[in-house]
């Protein structure tokens, strides 16, 4: 134990002394302080010990517990790929492209995504194939599906779906349809390669009509085809299963899209479908994506509200 304190004085003075200050052996160093309870020398608590460090090294402390935090996971996250014998490099291994932020955006999402979601973004975090913003819309997509949950406090255990709950099987299902949408192939446009193609969720129209009626849209996709095509806006509703009321739901939609869509589980029979209007495409999820069951198509009745829709996008991105 001893030894262990004497290391810990030594790689903490070495860090105050400045120079490179790599964010993976800091969060060991302080997973260390934490498990060996260093801290107990001239400190009430771990955190109180780790606020004068972020001092002393003139850093966040909110950065010093995201180092801690990402330190962890990758621990955790080396251990099961060893176990399963998938190859996962050392520390010292570790590419310079992973960073503490995209190792805690996949600590999140590994809460409630399904687990071969879980290894494929690991995988890509690990080879640093996968941007932070790419990260962040999985993140986005999934959650909801929480339930607006969030750990709160030190030592409380972050929340995590719950299989038998429907509302959250539901959520999930809705964040699996967003994820694959975000991160897949855009050809469910209509074109192999879009220009343009961003995935917005949650995203409702400008809120100044006198009707009473506004919607929150599951995504909203802005789409061209080449640079100088005009814009289209496509709608996407995530139905687990079809009501009479989601069909009148949908038809209220239509004014706000050039294009409306439904997106579907496997699992939906296609007997429920029918029932869809057919200028309404429909999306089905197989496996980690999603293939385009019908095509969607013009309408009289889409188009006449667009402008509302492109208003709230622009709310939004103004809001950022």
């Amino acid at each position: 134990m001893n030894q262990d304190h004497d290391l810990i004085v030594r790689e903490i003075s070495a860090l105050v002394k400045g120079g490179i200050r790599p964010w993976l052996p800091i969060g060991q160093l302080l997973d260390r302080v934490d498990q060996t309870e260093y801290w107990r020398r001239d400190a009430r608590s771990f955190t109180e010990w780790l606020r004068r460090q972020a001092a002393m090294l003139d850093l966040k402390e909110a950065t010093l517990w995201r180092y801690l935090a990402a330190a962890r996971h990758y621990t955790k996250l080396r251990e099961s790929f060893t176990a399963h014998g998938i190859w996962c490099p050392s520390p010292a291994d570790l590419s310079d492209k992973v960073g503490p932020e995209n190792l805690e955006l996949l600590s999140k999402i590994d809460r409630v995504a399904p687990v071969e979601v879980r290894q494929r973004l690991a995988r890509q975090v690990i080879e640093g194939c996968i941007t932070r913003a790419e990260l962040r819309t999985a993140w986005q997509a999934y959650r909801p599906a929480l339930g607006g949950r969030t750990a709160r406090g030190l030592g409380v255990p972050p929340p995590q779906i719950d299989p038998s709950d429907h509302e959250q099987r539901r959520g999930l299902t809705e964040a699996m349809v967003l994820a694959a949408l975000a991160s897949g192939d855009r050809s469910w446009t209509g074109g192999q390669n879009p220009d343009l193609c961003e995935l917005v969720m949650h995203i409702g129209p400008e809120r100044a009509g006198l009707d009473g009626s506004y919607f929150v849209f599951d995504a909203v996709a802005v789409v061209r085809e080449r640079e100088n095509d005009p814009i289209k806006i496509h709608g996407i509703e995530i139905k687990s299963r079809f009501q009479p009321a989601d069909l009148c739901e949908l038809e209220k939609m239509a004014p706000f899209f050039d294009f409306l869509w439904v997106a579907v589980p496997e699992q939906a029979a296609p007997t429920e479908c029918q029932s869809v209007p057919s200028f309404i495409g429909i999306l089905r999820m197989i496996g980690n994506h999603v293939v385009v069951e019908r095509q969607a198509t013009h309408s009289d009745l889409l188009g006449g509200r667009v402008l509302e829709t492109a208003k709230g996008l622009l709310l939004r991105s103004l809001k950022r």
